[in-house]
């Protein structure tokens, strides 16, 4: 996985998913091409209904395409967007084909009440949502292989701003986060 701050982790109880970052523009990757395509109009749409992301200048990173490869995999409850990292909007598209009830493999949406919301990722479904503390989500256990596409658009102010007014030890404190966020997890998930 990748932090706020870009820094890279593996752990399988955390995440157990495979990840490949692609612009569309490399070759046989003409589909993802053109679902960038069709998520960038469709947020392009959005923004001029939305006013919070109407004021925002949007930007899109590569997509993310991920492969849950069952046998229990999963991704944790988390936020794309935890500590300010450009992050706007999370469009998650699901690419599975052969999709059956009852494999797991929902994203699981939580609300600020303790209620949540499971959505099953059925072949073409587009789900779209705020990246930040405001949509903690997560993906439910998977029996089978699961896979999406996800592209986040951000706010390109905020996002230079961060890159221009970087503290040089925002990465070193993001580490220490991140590592006592994983002993946190091994003490109450694990074993060992």
């Amino acid at each position: 996985g990748r932090t706020g701050a870009n820094l890279k982790y593996e752990m399988k109880k955390v995440r157990g998913d495979r990840v490949g970052w692609f612009s569309g523009k490399e070759a046989g990757c003409e589909s993802i091409r053109a679902l960038i395509t069709l998520t960038d109009y469709f947020v392009y749409l959005l923004a001029r209904r939305v006013k919070e992301l109407d004021e925002s200048p949007l930007e899109r990173q590569e997509a993310m395409v991920t492969c849950y490869p069952g046998g229990g995999s999963r991704y944790i409850k988390h936020c794309d967007n935890p500590n300010d990292n450009g992050r706007v909007l999370t469009c998650v598209f699901y690419c599975n084909v052969d999709w059956k009830g009852g494999s797991g493999g929902q994203l699981r949406v939580h609300s600020g009440d303790g209620k949540y919301r499971d959505i099953e990722p059925l072949p073409g479904r587009l789900v779209v949502f705020f990246s930040d503390k405001r949509v903690p989500h997560e993906v439910i256990t998977c029996k089978c292989h699961r896979y999406a596409v996800t592209v986040w658009y951000l706010d390109g102010l905020r996002r230079q701003d961060a890159l221009v007014n970087s503290d040089p030890d925002k990465e070193g404190r993001e580490r220490e986060r991140l590592q006592e966020e994983i002993r946190d997890f091994k003490s109450k998930y694990t074993d060992d």
